[in-house]
């Protein structure tokens, strides 16, 4: 994989599995528009301090040998743009995730509908340091192969699939080398507080021809981990009502009521005139927690056959790693 792409690809992982699909900013961040930040200098659009916290929370990954994180993600739209009548909506949660591992190969994340593990799991990979599973509830399909000897080697899986930019930092990727490529901007918003932590807050952001992205990392002062990821997308207005992108947001664009129909008996001018649309921006919050002396029930790192669950026997499922 090209390093210049690995910002993209990240944001991809982390979509995928928490989103169930790829498409919320990915178009945003690979359509950059390269000339929309001309005018400004080349250190006024990536502070070095912003690009500093990104070398740190890279490495404060690296560095890991035992972690048991979740994320809880939430969404919602908010009005923009000048009179924008309508309430921003409140967060609705929509995910949560659960990632632990251990020095050098044991992992076990899952994915679930909505927060706490109490409910089975939409997605799953588990190493247990001999073999590496994944498992999709969705398709009732697992996999089976030869689990690396360590973290890092993990980009040999056949059959990672899902992940998440926490994950990938974990395999020692470096997703932001890039970022000069792939963004328009990357700026040092100040400090703040998240779920508990004293973060510093960075802001990548880019456009393409239907919306304006930008990604927020609140990234922890003492321990360089990410503590929230925000992401925000603002349709670029082409005409009149809800812009939809391709998200899987999409779905939960609010209905403009019908336009009301003529009444003979009026004048022209005397007809109700339907209210104009407004633009809506979607925010995904993903929050995380983390275990401060991570400590891992009897379950974890071990894999159990879901009921009904069916062997995906592709060409080269298994292969051996030294």
């Amino acid at each position: 994989m090209a390093r210049s792409r690995l910002v993209l690809q990240a944001l991809r992982f982390s979509l995928s599995v928490l989103l169930a699909s790829g498409g919320l900013v990915a178009s945003s961040l690979s359509q950059c528009s390269a000339g929309a930040n001309a005018g400004r200098s080349e250190r006024a659009r990536f502070d070095p301090r912003a690009l500093d916290l990104l070398h740190k929370l890279s490495g404060a990954y690296e560095a890991i040998t035992s972690l048991d994180e979740r994320t809880d993600v939430t969404s919602q739209f908010v009005p923009t743009g000048s009179g924008a009548a309508r309430a921003a909506d409140p967060p609705s949660p929509i995910r949560s995730l659960r990632l632990q591992y251990t020095s050098p190969n044991r992992l076990d994340m899952q994915t679930f509908d909505t927060e706490g593990d109490a409910r089975a799991p939409l997605t799953r990979i588990v190493s247990d340091g001999k073999f590496f599973y994944s498992y999709d509830a969705i398709k009732k399909l697992y996999t089976k192969e030869r689990a690396p000897g360590a973290l890092r080697e993990f980009t040999k899986l056949n059959y990672l699939g899902a992940g998440s930019l926490e994950l990938a930092l974990l395999m020692g990727q470096n997703p932001f080398s890039g970022v000069r490529e792939q963004m328009e901007a990357v700026e040092y918003l100040g400090d703040g507080q998240a779920n508990g932590a004293a973060v510093e807050i960075v802001e990548m952001r880019s456009t393409n021809p239907i919306e304006h992205s930008a990604m927020r990392l609140f990234i922890g002062k003492s321990d360089g981990l990410l503590y929230r990821l925000q992401i925000e997308a603002t349709p670029i207005l082409s005409g009149t009502g809800p812009i939809k992108t391709g998200s899987p947001l999409d779905e939960l664009l609010p209905v403009d009521p019908p336009a009301p129909r003529p009444d003979p008996s009026l004048p022209p001018e005397a007809q109700v005139q339907p209210a104009p649309s407004r633009p809506r921006a979607s925010i995904t919050t993903m929050d995380n927690h983390y275990a401060p002396a991570p400590t891992f029930a009897p379950d974890a790192f071990v894999w159990t056959l879901p009921d009904g669950a069916l062997a995906y026997n592709g060409p080269g499922t298994v292969r051996s790693y030294k």
